[in-house]
């Protein structure tokens, strides 16, 4: 269980690192958007890298731009997954009845 937390917190970070490091917008080794690419039309998730380096300079407003649902993923759920893997259970706490 510990060796799983490591590897899947390392990971991420690694991906961080390398989303904070190089400009999706400049760097062509980035995946492209297979539905864009495919159809023309743009998915909820275009433009979501870009607004992730952006978010992680602290250029909130650029990263608004480029995406919005970003800022509930990162927001919103990523809190709730992190307390996941940290959690035995793999479940949120039962709030306490009132006596």
């Amino acid at each position: 269980m510990r060796l799983h937390l490591l590897v899947n917190s390392l990971f991420i970070v690694a991906c961080l690192v390398v989303i904070y490091r190089y400009n999706p917008e400049t760097h062509s080794f980035f995946p492209r958007c297979p539905l864009l690419w495919l159809t023309g039309y743009s998915c909820p998730f275009c433009g979501s890298t870009r607004a992730l380096h952006h978010l992680l300079h602290a250029h909130i407003a650029q990263a608004w731009q480029y995406n919005k649902l970003i800022f509930f993923l990162v927001f919103g759920f990523a809190p709730y997954f992190i307390f996941k893997q940290f959690n035995q259970k793999g479940s949120l706490p039962k709030p306490k009845k009132a006596s």
